[in-house]
């Protein structure tokens, strides 16, 4: 989804050919624009299986147009129905950042996976421009490797302009060093969460002992900073780091 994190009021009333009612906040809108992408993708797949373009005039608006388009395209470049098949998306695909970990924010709205080389397939509200992004699209990519045994390497980002008019996409390559980098990361986030539970599981015992029942609300209470890192007043974050309120603004460092 669009990084839309705050309640803005749209002061459109209609986006993409849909109707907006008064009072919709940018993350609404956010919200909403994700539903439309998800249905006429549905309605994509439905086509592909049965080829037969009829169920694609359910999609309104400027969506609906964007998919046709791209229907006829599809059927002119690529004969063969079997072959357009394996274009067929599998919407929200259950993936585990790392297995046994609840970390599950990061879901990637589809991914391509009937062709030679899978791909990552993105919906944003605007063109993304974060920084984050291109790590985002490492991780997608690193995992679905790692659990579907796939070459993932690039991302199809669908997004809209700021009025709501058009529809566009574009291909994001997903370059080794992003991924290593997005490894290595993880690699240090299971060994700190290990190190972690079993400083806990020693402190368990003293709890059983009091009768404490253990219990962590978040990460901060859970993990345990470990030697011969910087001093909290000297650490420092990412300008454009979406965790940034989360993490350290909120007192959320550990």
């Amino acid at each position: 989804m669009t990084r839309a994190q705050k309640d803005d009021f749209v002061s459109l009333t209609e986006f993409l050919g849909n109707k907006i009612v008064r009072g919709t906040t940018l993350r609404q809108l956010g919200m909403a624009f994700d539903g439309w992408i998800e249905y006429a993708n549905r309605q994509y797949n439905v086509f592909l299986e049965t080829q037969d373009s009829t169920c694609l005039k359910e999609i309104t608006g400027v969506i609906g147009e964007h998919y046709r388009g791209r229907a006829n395209a599809h059927m002119t470049l690529v004969s063969n129905p079997q072959d357009r098949a394996k274009a067929t998306l599998e919407i929200k695909p259950a993936i585990e950042i790392l297995p046994g970990l609840p970390l599950d924010e990061l879901t990637p709205d589809g991914a391509f996976l009937g062709g030679k080389r899978a791909a990552v397939f993105e919906s944003k509200l605007s063109k993304p421009a974060y920084r984050e992004f291109r790590h985002e699209m490492a991780l997608y990519a690193l995992t679905l490797e790692s659990q579907r045994k796939r070459d993932v390497d690039c991302a199809i980002v669908l997004y809209s302009d700021p009025g709501g008019c058009n529809l566009f996409t574009f291909q994001e390559p997903i370059f080794d060093s992003y991924v290593n980098e997005i490894a290595k990361n993880l690699e240090r986030f299971l060994s700190l969460a290990q190190i972690s539970e079993t400083i806990e599981r020693e402190n368990f015992k003293s709890r059983v002992v009091q009768r404490i029942k253990p219990g962590y609300k978040t990460w901060r209470h859970f993990l345990h900073r470990p030697q011969g890192l910087p001093e909290k007043t000297e650490r420092q974050f990412c300008p454009s780091c979406k965790y940034r309120k989360r993490c350290h603004e909120d007192g959320g460092e550990s």
